[in-house]
């Protein structure tokens, strides 16, 4: 994820050295349709469940270890990277951009949105946007610690002492916003919204080191008989994470 993030930093500083002063179109009489690509750090807030969480794995080899290990699932921030293009003309604009997320979850998403001018000036404009948004993310849960030769998942065999798991889900997500703008050579845009997420596909991805010391990798369903999360002694079979939340961004468009 470290590396999604560097790269898109890399595009954005080739493209910038090319990139023409951008300035947003403020006339509502003027048709002028405008193009420009932007930078955008963005936070956002990740609701944990309450209580004290654990995580338990029974691993499938022929001693059928039951695993457990608490969870401790850090802050409840996330940092997201952005890189994108916007063409606006009249009141209405479109955003097509590429993330990436950092801090508690972690992931890539590509976005399309869509805007309109609800108030605009020369120096000032508000704007309603709607994004839609696909991609994947994912929350570390911990380790599970091998207290026997070897713990077994499916059929991968991981003979280190402590095994990592992380949670992965594809999602779609929309988010509306209000954003507020000021245009001129740097055109600024703050961003507020929040994020209605819809997760698919989420997996528990298992990591680690065979007989040989070579890395390893398993993957999990959630859904799995011998999978579970366990809150204030309750298990469960739902990734104690909400990715529904706040978001803020702040925008420069060259």
């Amino acid at each position: 994820m470290k590396e999604l993030c560097l790269t898109l930093l890399l595009i954005s500083c080739l493209l910038l050295e090319e990139a023409h002063a951008f300035k947003l179109p403020t006339d509502s009489t003027n048709n002028t349709e405008v193009f420009g690509i932007y930078l955008e750090a963005g936070y956002r807030s990740n609701k944990v469940a309450n209580g004290e969480l654990a995580f338990g794995y029974i691993d499938e080899s022929p001693s059928r270890d039951n695993l457990f290990t608490d969870v401790d699932l850090g802050s409840n921030n996330s940092y997201d990277l952005v890189f994108g293009i916007i063409t606006m003309s009249n009141r209405t604009s479109v955003d097509f951009s590429a993330r990436g997320t950092i801090g508690q979850l972690n992931g890539w998403a590509v976005d399309l949105g869509y805007g309109y001018n609800l108030y605009q000036k020369r120096d000032f404009f508000i704007r309603t946007m709607g994004s839609i948004s696909y991609g994947a993310l994912g929350v570390k849960i911990g380790s599970i610690e091998n207290n026997d030769l070897f713990i077994q998942v499916n059929d991968k065999q991981f003979y280190n002492e402590r095994v990592g798991v992380r949670a992965r889900s594809n999602y779609l997500s929309f988010r509306p916003s209000l954003d507020f703008g000021f245009p001129g050579n740097r055109s600024i845009i703050f961003k507020a919204g929040y994020n209605f997420v819809l997760t698919t596909g989420t997996i528990l991805r298992f990591s680690g080191s065979d007989v040989n010391e070579g890395s390893l990798r398993a993957l999990e369903s959630l859904d799995a008989d011998n999978v579970s999360f366990i809150i204030d002694g309750v298990s469960s079979s739902e990734i104690p994470v909400e990715y529904n939340g706040l978001y803020f961004g702040l925008a420069v468009v060259f």
